[in-house]
């Protein structure tokens, strides 16, 4: 940004300062302290510019992408999956630090991305409430090599969930204390 503006303002600063030397007389009944000086012998240092030619020397900055989604949490337990239940989609065993995504998530977060929980809050109008809170997340048991709150995505849901992701837990009251929440889901660093 700063290359940018020096390119710009270098000619501007050339051309105002020419300008100054052919109008002296008159640039002094409006700058008259500035005025005596132009008439004389006027040197510019001009520092050298490098000019980078490829954009792939320039730093990108990244951008993280978070999606809100509602939160559910699930049991290997047949009423709550298919006839696998301690299977997931990508054939792992279900296990703390897993989640299900709903099918229009997996576009953003393709299986074995490693996603973090950002925030969670109760979601307006669910019925039960949320009970997880972000200390619930941090307290979650994960897998190796992933830090409290991150989870990797091995399952997905019915055909009929959108914007959803599932956490497996261990007990089913656990699940239930969960309840329906909202949370802030964005890929790992």
């Amino acid at each position: 940004m700063l290359l940018l503006k020096t390119v710009i303002l270098i000619p501007l600063v050339l051309s105002f300062v020419s300008f100054a030397i052919q109008m002296s007389p008159r640039f002094e009944l409006f700058f008259p302290d500035i005025g005596a000086h132009i008439r004389g012998t006027v040197q510019l240092s001009i520092p050298e510019v490098e000019v980078v030619r490829n954009a792939t020397e320039l730093p990108v900055p990244e951008v993280q992408v978070a999606y809100v989604l509602r939160s559910t949490a699930y049991n290997s337990v047949s009423g709550q999956t298919d006839s696998t239940p301690n299977i997931t989609a990508t054939g792992e065993r279900t296990q703390h630090g897993i989640v299900a995504l709903s099918r229009d998530m997996l576009e953003m977060f393709p299986y074995g991305t490693t996603v973090k929980i950002l925030d969670i809050r109760s979601m307006d109008g669910a019925p039960n409430g949320c009970g997880a809170t972000p200390k619930t997340i941090e307290r979650l048991p994960t897998l190796p090599g992933l830090s409290p709150g991150e989870f990797r995505v091995a399952d997905t849901m019915h055909p009929r969930k959108q914007r959803q992701v599932d956490v497996w837990l261990d007990r089913v009251e656990y699940a239930r204390n969960w309840g329906v929440c909202e949370v802030v889901l964005a890929k790992a660093n």
